[in-house]
Parts: C-alpha cells; structure tokens; sequence
C-alpha cells in the first residue's frame, strides 16, 4: 500500500513537472514579440526541445564557433524554453559581462552541479549577494598580488619537488603534474603537504573534479535542461543521472570536510599556519576577516572553493606546456637560450626573475590560448531584459563566452592553430594580450586567484626549461612517435595521453636541482 502511494505521488509530480515544463516552451516559442528590437540570430530550434538536439551530438566549443561564424558574434538558441546566449567575440563579451556586470554576473540555475553535486556554496557557484561578496572579497585578499612574497617559498619548494621527481621517474609525469598542482594550494588553503600522488586530499580533488565533470559541464546536464528531473526517484527506471550525483555529493562533501578537520586536529594540537587556520582564529577571537565576519560554512567551502579551483586547471595547463614543448622543439630550444643569456645556468629561476624573461611569460600565455584549459567558462546569468547593438536579449538568459572561439580569431591570432609565442612579443599584440586574459573569466567573475595562478605556472615553466629537456619518444625500430595535437573534449580540456622523454640538461641542472630541494624548508 504504502510503496503504490509514494508510486502515485512519484508519477503525479513527473506529471506536474512535464506539464509545467510544456506550458513554459510552448509560451516561449509560439508567443512572439510585439514591436522592439529582435532576439540576436541563431540556429533554428526545433519544437519544444529547442537547439538541445544539434548540442548533444557536437562538441559544443566547436559547434558554437561555428555559429558564430554563420550568425554572429552574439547567437540566440534556446534549450526546452529556455534562452541560452552564446558569445564568440571578446569584445561583445567584454561589452556585456564587464561594461554592464552589474545585470550579467549572476549565475543560472545549475541544477546538477550546484544542487544534487553539493558545490552550491563555492565562490563560482553563487549568484550573488552578501555571501558572494564575503567570500570574493576573502578570496582576491589572500590569493592576490600582494600575497605574492608570502607564498614563494612554498611555490619554489612544490617546484624543486616536481623537478626532482621528474628525475627520477619522468615516465609518471602525469602523476608528478598532479602532485605539483595539489601541493601549493593544499599548503596555502591548509598547511598540508602531500607525500604523494596516493596522498588522500589529491586523490579527493580528483575524484571530485573527474566524476563532476564526467558528464559534460555546469548548465550542459540533464537536469540543467529539464530541472523537474532532479525530483526523479533513483528506484525508478532511467535514473542514472540521479545516482551518479548522489555519488559525486558524497565525494564533494568530503572534499570541503576533510582537510577543515584535519586543521582543526593540528590546530589543536599546537602552533599550525595557514589560511584555514588564520580564519578559524580569526573566527574563534570574534575578529573580522578584511571586515567581514565568517562562520565555519564560509571557512570550510572558501577554502576548499580555492583548492578545488585551481587543482585541475592547473595540472590541465602543465600538461598543456609539456604536450606544446615536445611537438614544438624550436620553441623550447628559443625559450631556453632566453633563459641562459638572461640568468645562465648557475642558478635556478627566482620569481624576481620574471620581468627579465619576457620570452617565458608571452609562452606561458601561448599555452593558454593553444590549449585553453576551461573552453566554455561557466555560464553567467543575466538577471533583467537588455537590448545591446540592436538585439533584445532576455532577462533570464544563460551566457556562454568561448573562449575556445575568442583565442581563435584568426584576425587577433594568425595560423591559431601554430604554437607560437612571438605573437605576443610583437609590437601591435595588445590585443593578443588582451583577448587571452578571457581564460580568467569576465567582470566580476574573473578568478579571484589568478594572479597567485599565473604566478605559480610560470616559476614552474621556467625551471623546467631551465632545467630540463624533453623529446618525443622513439620506438624499438628507432621511428619517432610523435602524436597528433588532440586533447580531450570536456569542462576542463587535457591533451590525450601521451609519451614523452624528459632528462635532465646536464649533471650540472640535476645537482641545482638536488641542493635547491635538500635546502627547501
């Protein structure tokens, strides 16, 4: 009896759902405007799914360019009612997303990633507000230029280690990226320093990210599109979706609770330093934080907000420059003549370094724009009507800049596909240095910590380059395996993998290497 009833319920609130969702996109697409400007041109949708058909078999980076290409810089398409505007021009994106932030930087509803998956209070999943606000704040104070100094202790010691254990086994490469990208930030967000690539947080983040991301991106789910399915009971038939974002919560939640526990056991246990441990005090003594007040919520999910961000799109940039540096060896011989006429061999590269290696920075930006590690951003939110150049475009429309197509404009970027760091040493490459900058996101959502990000890629680069050497691999028959310039298609964009031989320069480069990491606190 009492299984029949929660069947009845069940059915009757997919009912509801379904009803409510028909009226919605049947008003949407059969109920046209009267006079004003027209909706921005786009593909045509079909009925009642909208475009949600021609997105789900194309890899949507692409297949948005390509609209661009045939409709504009700013395209109109729309998924069961819903309006989704996509920019492929930095310059329309800069329009909307920085010059009227004030009415484009909420966020949609995200109703897999932000509800079902538990990262509905992280910095980039908030839609605005006083907790927005608290948390950015807190954010760009401690991950900003003016902590640069603090941290570089710890970037260079992360650095020695990832060079060391490239020296030693650099056929797990991919392991020592990740050990690398997770020990800085663990170190600032919790004073923790990972044995290994097995290390528990490590292993945490990547399972976040991986089973987070594994079916596409923030607003590109399911249940983005169709929200009354989150109510889909998991005993029911087809409920895949639900089960897997009950798995990934799990996971997420552990994420956030884990390494704030684990502060809280060290802090309890004596003298313990970290930006966790210096809210957690702060907290404790009733002293504001940059005048904001925190409780344990907005401790436990800032820094794991800061951890959980910079984890994969860091270790997705290093493999980037490693994939770029083994196909473009003229490139990675030119980087390090730069570097032994402007600071030799003696030494390794210092963060002060970094305004006399201009070479290295204009690479650095190249591995950006050639591997762009998130293609799509995350979506924005744009909370009133607007009209811009002529079009109207909806309050409630989801926003999507590409990034993949902005750092593609063949007018900006010559030949986009050729991995080429001069472009930006040119003299006219103001815009090429401006158009990269998209990979930080727009307005006020730009990341907050990309300064300490950028900071902490190019110290790693440049003491790769200054230190090492890296080939592609030859086979047993003495033929070079050199693979096509493929990556994978998802959220956060890695190279596919790959093999490569990385040695060190000289035995020279492998004693600097190993009295750098044997002085490192």
């Amino acid at each position: 009896m009492g299984s029949s009833v929660v069947f009845s319920s069940s059915v009757q609130l997919l009912a509801v759902g379904a009803l409510t969702i028909f009226v919605v996109v049947f008003a949407r697409i059969f109920v046209r405007r009267s006079g004003g400007p027209p909706f921005p041109p786009g593909p045509q949708p079909d009925p009642l799914i909208g475009n949600i058909r021609q997105m789900g078999s194309n890899d949507l980076k692409v297949l948005f360019e390509q609209w661009g290409k045939e409709y504009g810089p700013i395209v109109y398409a729309s998924t069961f009612g819903k309006p989704l505007i996509i920019l492929n021009s930095f310059g329309v994106a800069h329009d909307l997303l920085q010059k009227r932030g004030s009415i484009y930087s909420s966020r949609p509803r995200l109703v897999t990633f932000s509800e079902m998956m538990g990262w509905g209070y992280v910095l980039s999943q908030l839609s605005g507000g006083p907790r927005f606000r608290k948390h950015r704040k807190i954010t760009q104070e401690t991950m900003g230029a003016r902590c640069m100094n603090e941290y570089a202790p710890l970037q260079k010691k992360a650095t020695c280690m990832f060079l060391a254990d490239l020296g030693d086994t650099s056929a797990n490469f991919v392991d020592h990226i990740k050990r690398f990208s997770a020990s800085t930030i663990l170190g600032i967000t919790y004073g923790y320093t990972p044995q290994g690539v097995e290390d528990e947080f490590i292993q945490l983040a990547h399972q976040a990210t991986l089973e987070s991301f594994r079916y596409g991106g923030p607003g590109t789910s399911i249940c983005d599109l169709v929200p009354f399915l989150k109510y889909w009971p998991t005993w029911m038939p087809f409920s895949f979706h639900q089960k897997h974002a009950a798995y990934t919560r799990t996971i997420v939640e552990k994420l956030f609770s884990l390494p704030f526990e684990w502060v809280e056991t060290k802090m309890a246990e004596g003298t313990h330093k970290s930006l966790t441990g210096d809210l957690l005090n702060n907290m404790k003594e009733g002293k504001m934080m940059f005048g904001e007040t925190l409780d344990y919520e907005d401790i436990k999910h800032i820094s794991g907000a800061i951890y959980a961000a910079g984890y994969d799109t860091t270790a997705a940039t290093l493999e980037t420059f490693l994939f770029a540096m083994m196909l473009n060896p003229d490139v990675y011989e030119k980087a390090q003549r730069t570097i032994d006429e402007q600071i030799g061999r003696d030494r390794l590269i210092e963060p002060s370094d970094r305004e006399n290696l201009p070479y290295i920075s204009c690479l650095l930006k190249e591995v950006l724009r050639w591997g762009v590690p998130v293609p799509l951003g995350v979506p924005h939110l744009l909370i009133q009507d607007d009209v811009y150049d002529g079009y109207f475009v909806p309050g409630g429309s989801s926003v999507i800049f590409n990034v993949w197509a902005m750092t593609r404009n063949e007018e900006v970027y010559p030949e986009p596909e050729a991995f080429n760091p001069d472009r930006f040493l040119h003299p006219s490459s103001q815009q090429a240095h401006e158009h990269v900058e998209a990979v930080w996101g727009f307005g006020r959502r730009i990341c907050p910590g990309r300064t300490f990000a950028e900071a902490n890629l190019w110290l790693c680069i440049a003491n790769f380059i200054a230190t090492m050497d890296i080939k592609e691999v030859v086979n047993e028959d003495e033929r070079v395996i050199t693979p096509p310039a493929a990556f994978v298609s998802g959220a956060i964009r890695h190279p596919k993998p790959f093999l490569c031989s990385i040695t060190y320069r000289s035995e020279h480069a492998r004693q600097l290497v190993a009295d750098a990491k044997m002085g490192s606190p």
